[in-house]
This record gives structure tokens, sequence and C-alpha cells, in this order.
């Protein structure tokens, strides 16, 4: 598919024999709703609290 965007002038989407739809990349990729940008919670990896606490970034606590 990626070769398809890249390289074809046009592209045919087929669907059990029978051309559906035919156009540009640009054209095709209009018909679908513009992309929605979500906010996701990322919680650190042990290897990035690691690689804080070792170069003095991360809270340190002494028990």
């Amino acid at each position: 598919m990626k070769e398809a965007e890249i390289l074809a002038d046009r592209i045919a989407i087929l669907h059990e024999g029978t051309i559906v739809v035919n156009g540009t990349f640009d054209e095709l990729k209009a018909l679908f709703p513009a992309p929605k940008v979500e906010y996701v919670e990322k919680q650190p990896s042990l290897e990035e609290i690691f690689l804080a606490i070792v170069s003095g970034k991360g809270e340190k606590h002494h028990d």
C-alpha cells in the first residue's frame, strides 16, 4: 500500500471484483474525516525512571 501512495498517479479500490472508487491518493484521502487528536497519558517505563534518576532529573528519595 505504501508503494501505491508514493508511486501511483491514480489508485482504484476494488471490492469483490468491482471498482468502488478511484482517484489520486489525495482525492481518496479526502473521503475520510479529518484526523482526530486525542490526549493519551503515558506512564514512564522503568528505563525512563532509571535514566531520570541517574541523570539527576528525577526526585531523589532517601529512606
